[in-house]
């Protein structure tokens, strides 16, 4: 009989994988909530009494979680903040306690045409009818004294969006605060479709809470009595007795001690709306979420006391230095980000800048090239070939090079032609001075042959082809 206890023991454990997963969800959203500046609120808390949410989930054993699809850690749906801190604005904004007012929470966290402030209610038992009423006494009070004024009232009901949703024979109290305040207490058929035809969402967004949980643990509700409550009524009633066995009810919870952060955005998609400033609306939500955890309770099963948690401030100091030096770090990485581009910048503008010059190198040598070819071609055929060579062997530089094109030369020309001689006969003087004129001159005392033999023999052939 106890084994829905023993399957959910064994699946409270969260393991390494998960672990690592809400760790890196957490961090994500930080990463975001960074990013997003001053447009985002976080909040730090932490459990001091069991979580229940989503009981009513589909579960193998029947009272369910609420796991976040597909990677089945625990979260607390961002739905289920808003709606918790909503109510809990509502119930300062009608006792009077601090800033909060009705038109703030439409404003925030959308029009609720449940609420309870808004229509009469029946069958309630004596202290809740009595807390009822003063709700609805105290919101009647203030769109008798208040409504004409408020300028955040004023703002919604000039919203387009917001009269054009009203019936027609209704959108007259778009003009009128305190007439449109009262018409949403009537219980009449124009106060039902007023409240039925409002339809807005609220400028705060609240992200899914994934709270820091190393494991879940396994709780028990235990009814007695079951014979009476599920009895028949009346005269044939059986009476509660005690020698009934009860039959535990185990269900998955998140246990005291587990650290969250309540995340919410401000949307930007009404600039021109009258939101209190950053500070202002940092403390009243954290008034309404310090009540909340203390008094509401988030989740389900908060009557007996669960879901209650109190704020961290030491966490949230934490954050906030992790959250700079993260910003450090980002201003660090952006700034070497941005000297590598500029350095990847400068390296491409060298690599196109040297390759326009080798570009234009190229062309001029081309051009270069193609007046050569041309000049070549005006040529005499063995004035070309000496004109080539003496620039392909650099005869500028190569004596060697002259004297072995020389030879080639006479072997495949054999006589040169006008031209030919005198570039050859130039270059030959140019490099040996006076061979020309006398090829076999003597030097010195021994009188030694002034010029060495190959320059010689091509002087001499290069005279007698004159000749």
């Amino acid at each position: 009989k106890n084994a829905k206890k023993f399957a959910l023991k064994s699946a409270r454990r969260i393991s390494g994988d998960c672990r690592g997963m809400i760790q890196a969800l957490r961090d994500r959203q930080r990463g975001l909530a960074t990013a997003a500046g001053d447009r985002v609120f976080r909040f730090h808390a932490r459990l001091v009494a069991p979580l229940a949410i989503g009981l009513g989930n589909p579960h193998p054993v029947e009272n369910g979680f609420s796991f976040m699809q597909p990677y089945g850690i625990p979260y607390i749906p961002g739905s289920g903040v808003k709606g918790a801190l909503r109510r809990t604005a509502e119930e300062m904004a009608l006792s009077g306690d601090g800033e909060w007012t009705i038109p703030l929470v439409w404003l925030l966290f959308g029009f609720d045409a449940s609420s309870g402030y808004l229509a009469p209610a029946s069958g309630l038992p004596e202290e809740l009818g009595r807390y009822h009423e003063r709700q609805r006494n105290s919101f009647a009070e203030y769109a008798r004294t208040k409504a004409t004024g408020d300028p955040i009232l004023s703002w919604f009901l000039k919203r387009h969006g917001v009269r054009r949703s009203m019936p027609e024979r209704l959108r007259g109290l778009a003009d009128d605060p305190k007439a449109f305040c009262l018409m949403l207490q009537d219980n009449g058929d124009d106060g039902r479709a007023l409240r039925r035809s409002l339809h807005w969402q609220g400028l705060l967004r609240f992200w899914d809470v994934i709270p820091d949980a190393g494991s879940m643990a396994v709780d028990i509700l235990n009814p007695h009595n079951k014979a009476y409550y599920e009895g028949e009524t009346g005269q044939n009633q059986p009476p509660p007795v005690e020698t009934e066995a009860p039959t535990p009810v185990f269900f998955l919870t998140m246990a005291p001690g587990t650290d969250m952060v309540i995340t919410c955005e401000l949307s930007g998609r009404c600039p021109d709306a009258p939101i209190p400033g950053r500070e202002v609306l940092s403390s009243l939500l954290e008034k309404a979420i310090a009540e909340t955890l203390e008094w509401t309770g988030l989740g389900g099963k908060t009557a007996v006391g669960y879901g209650a948690g109190r704020l961290d401030a030491g966490a949230a100091a934490r954050e906030e230095e992790e959250v700079r030096q993260l910003r450090l770090r980002m201003e660090k990485q952006r700034a070497e980000a941005e000297k590598r581009r500029k350095e990847e910048e400068a390296r491409r503008k060298a690599e196109e800048e040297a390759r326009r010059i080798a570009e234009e190198q190229a062309k001029r040598e081309a051009e270069a090239k193609a007046r050569r070819e041309a000049e070549l071609a005006a040529m005499s055929p063995d004035l070309a070939w000496l004109v080539r060579r003496a620039e392909d062997n650099h005869w500028e530089t190569d004596n060697a090079a002259l004297l072995a094109d020389a030879e080639e030369f006479f072997e495949e020309h054999g006589t040169p032609g006008e031209k030919a001689f005198e570039f050859l006969h130039e270059w030959m003087e140019k490099k040996w001075k006076g061979i020309m004129k006398s090829p076999d001159a003597k030097t010195g005392k021994k009188q030694k042959d002034k010029y060495k033999k190959r320059p010689r023999e091509i002087a001499k052939k290069l005279l007698g082809a004159k000749k």
